[in-house]
């Protein structure tokens, strides 16, 4: 998918949770800051760029995508989801629980042009 950092958070803003958007943050909040929960960071975690001709032909950005919530919300889940497939964008998830902060992790791993 063609898209950019911006077009991505533009689109992430658009996930809701009983009627209210959610925080959504580029890499994590500020420390200290009162994060709501559940919230929305994403990040690009490094490139696969298609090259020729010793040049870089297509630039591929690898971006993360974590939904934290406080209960397993497969609700926001599945809205996140049908967001990423709506706009055609392919997607990998892996849920997990942090103990230490109690709470669940869902991470979208997705690439943009």
């Amino acid at each position: 998918m063609n898209l950019n950092l911006q077009q991505l958070r533009t689109l992430l803003l658009t996930v809701t949770h009983n009627g209210n958007s959610i925080p959504v943050v580029y890499y994590q909040f500020a420390e200290g800051e009162n994060v709501t929960f559940p919230a929305i960071s994403y990040y690009e975690t490094g490139t696969e760029n298609i090259g020729a001709d010793n040049i870089v032909y297509k630039k591929v950005r690898n971006v993360t995508i974590d939904l934290y919530t406080e209960r397993k919300e497969l609700n926001l889940e599945n809205q996140l989801e049908q967001i990423l497939t709506e706009n055609k964008i392919y997607f990998d998830s892996v849920s997990s629980y942090i103990e230490s902060e109690k709470l669940y992790l869902t991470r979208y791993e997705i690439k943009t042009l």
